[in-house]
């Protein structure tokens, strides 16, 4: 890859991640820092709303805005990151998209736990296609100098908060455990194909993977989450969440972890 062109030391910072995701000691501290690039004026970014998030021009000349002024310091790679929200399956799956300045975020998509089972992800879903194209084309474009990626698949307890809304969730957890976990384990099917889906779209493009951490791992990369975690105790935790984050981290060659604030502290061993 000519990665260098935004990165002169992305060869020198590969082996360092490398040895970091062995767990043996690297020089010194793994990190990622980004900062405005010194003699560069930087160029427009449009921030229309909603063409920054779905228009593909707008999206592909604001990535290119963003690597010519930016420095990449330590292991920060330059990347471009299909964002869509930052919980976007729910989405795919049918949750009506709002497009704000600064996020995204869905309506729920269910009034009711009285759903068919198993739930069905539709190909033909329009944010699906967009993340698609979008990632897609940005490969193409990529000549080697910039890595891509459109995985955010995963944290399907924060899924199913987005379809059916938090509170209900919380409450079916309680009443209905048994229906919330067979549309975790649905959703969680549904997350490792996609997951695959992306990965065989990016990886004859580039070597190694990322995700909306910019994390750059020698092979398959996975960051795993629950942020609804921090409203369940730890007995609820086990029995409706940990298996789905279990089945992500054996699915990929590494797993890294997001721990979502002191509220998800109880979780830990």
């Amino acid at each position: 890859m000519r990665i260098g062109r935004y990165k002169e030391d992305w060869a020198e910072a590969q082996e360092r991640l490398c040895c970091w995701w062995r767990g043996d000691k690297t020089d010194r501290v793994v990190a990622l820092v980004r900062a405005p690039r010194r003699g560069v004026t930087p160029g427009p970014i449009n921030d229309a709303v909603p063409d920054k998030y779905t228009n593909p021009d707008v999206v592909l000349q604001n990535v290119d805005a963003g690597l010519k002024s930016t420095y990449y310091g330590g292991e920060a790679l330059p990347a471009h990151w299909v964002y869509l929200g930052p919980v976007p399956l729910g989405g795919y799956m049918g949750c009506e998209m709002h497009f704000e300045a600064a996020t995204v975020w869905q309506s729920s998509l269910y009034e009711s736990w009285d759903v068919t089972l198993p739930l069905t992800f539709d190909a033909s879903n329009q944010w699906y296609r967009l993340l698609c194209d979008l990632t897609l084309r940005s490969l193409d474009r990529t000549r080697g100098e910039y890595l891509v990626s459109g995985q955010g698949f995963g944290c399907v307890s924060d899924i199913v908060a987005n379809m059916w809304g938090s509170e209900t969730t919380l409450i079916a957890m309680l009443e209905r455990p048994e229906t919330i976990r067979r549309i975790v384990q649905d959703l969680t099917d549904i997350s490792k194909r996609l997951y695959d889906k992306l990965d065989a779209m990016a990886s004859p493009y580039q070597d190694g993977s990322f995700d909306w951490l910019y994390l750059w791992a020698p092979g398959r990369m996975w960051t795993l989450q629950s942020d609804l975690c921090c409203m369940v105790s730890p007995d609820m935790f086990k029995a409706l969440i940990l298996d789905e984050l279990r089945q992500e981290a054996e699915h990929v060659d590494f797993a890294f972890y997001h721990l979502d604030g002191p509220g998800a502290i109880k979780h830990l061993d």
